[in-house]
């Protein structure tokens, strides 16, 4: 072999030896910035997963709390519904026991008054009536004719005294 012929094998050997030096730079180059890049992927995933696992947290703690709140209201619904109930009763209790005392006083004295009423509703001034009552039978309770107390109404409690 001449020289001219080695110093192309020479040549062609540095040169081959360039280009894969190049490439392999180039090759740690780009991996190292794939691994830098899913390194970036992998935290912002992370960073996501944390984020959903803390509103997950909040969510199952919002519903605990309305849960609760949800519990607590049937709970007074129930308190609230026992108290009407246990009011009905006792209602109904005195209503009955009116209804004896006038059926039991009608009996000792049937004269002492008209018949015995019913009564109907507990929520009825019994007051009004019985005034009404006697204001038509002419017994006015020691006031002169015509000098009946004026009646009241729910509005006059708003008017002031000098109407």
């Amino acid at each position: 072999m001449d020289n001219n012929t080695l110093v192309w094998i020479v040549v062609a050997v540095v040169v081959v030896a360039v280009v894969l030096g190049l490439a392999m730079a180039l090759g740690r180059r780009n991996r190292a910035r794939l691994e830098a890049h899913r390194a970036e992927k992998a935290a912002e995933l992370a960073n996501r997963g944390q984020e959903s696992e803390l509103r997950a947290r909040e969510q199952a703690a919002e519903a605990a709390r309305q849960q609760a709140d949800a519990q607590r209201a049937r709970m007074e619904a129930e308190r609230l519904e026992r108290e009407a109930r246990d009011r009905a009763e006792d209602a109904e209790r005195a209503r009955r026991a009116a209804q004896a005392d006038l059926e039991n006083a009608a009996r000792l004295d049937p004269s002492a008054g008209s018949t015995p009423r019913r009564v109907e509703d507990a929520g009825v001034d019994h007051r009004a009536a019985r005034g009404q009552e006697r204001a038509a039978s002419g017994d006015l309770g020691g006031y002169a004719a015509g000098g009946q107390q004026p009646v009241l109404r729910p509005e006059d409690a708003t008017r002031p005294e000098g109407r």
